[in-house]
């Protein structure tokens, strides 16, 4: 088997860690994500990934696409809970 092999069941399985170990820590804590930080985020993933797409016009392929996405994931997620906003600034 190669090397390449090992290097992405590696990765797979340290995400499948890094998941398990996320799910056991958020069922002991019950706080609700910061959905304003979320929306922040997402404008920041949006403006890199904007910037990415341009660049890759002009000199190829940059490979910044996935961040337009998860900027406009981010956004849509923070928007639909914008009424938690006030409550989670005070």
């Amino acid at each position: 088997m190669s090397f390449d092999f090992w290097f992405r069941a590696g990765l797979v399985i340290l995400g499948l860690m890094v998941l398990a170990f996320t799910f056991l820590i958020s069922r002991r804590t019950k706080k609700e994500p910061n959905y304003l930080a979320l929306f922040r985020l997402g404008i920041v993933f949006l403006v890199v990934g904007a910037a990415g797409e341009i660049l890759s016009f002009f000199f190829g392929e940059i490979g910044l696409d996935s961040f337009l996405v998860i900027g406009i994931i981010y956004i849509t997620v923070g928007l639909a809970r914008r009424e938690t906003w006030k409550k989670q600034n005070m």
